[in-house]
């Protein structure tokens, strides 16, 4: 056997000393889809027997619908914006206090003291 007979027989599945060419387990982006799906399907199940209360956590479909009719009559993009902006200015707060603190804890012995745990 060349070494090319060697690599195809030892990439594809053998029945009977033949090569099949067929695939023996489903592929990665099928099982990479089924844990999702599953979670997905399972909250959508949960929230329509009310064992999830639509106040907490409303099914899937219904934020689906609610995204829908958003973006119809012209409010997503608004709550879009908006959204973004909390989550800059969030961002930037974090960050200019966690900085902050850090180089205080770095300078100061007693804050690290106070704040290392902390941080």
């Amino acid at each position: 056997m060349s070494s090319g007979e060697e690599m195809l027989v030892a990439i594809l599945p053998i029945r009977e000393g033949r090569v099949t060419g067929k695939r023996q387990h489903l592929p990665d982006r099928v099982l990479g889809v089924l844990v999702p799906a599953g979670g997905a399907l399972l909250w959508e199940l949960l929230a329509r027997l009310g064992v999830i209360p639509s106040n907490w956590l409303p099914a899937p479909s219904v934020i689906a619908k609610t995204i829908y009719d958003l973006a119809a009559s012209g409010e997503l993009l608004g709550h879009v914006a908006i959204t973004l902006w909390r989550i800059v200015v969030g961002f930037a707060i974090g960050t200019t206090a966690g900085t902050l603190l850090g180089g205080l804890t770095g300078y100061v012995p007693l804050a690290r003291k106070l704040l290392d745990p902390l941080l």
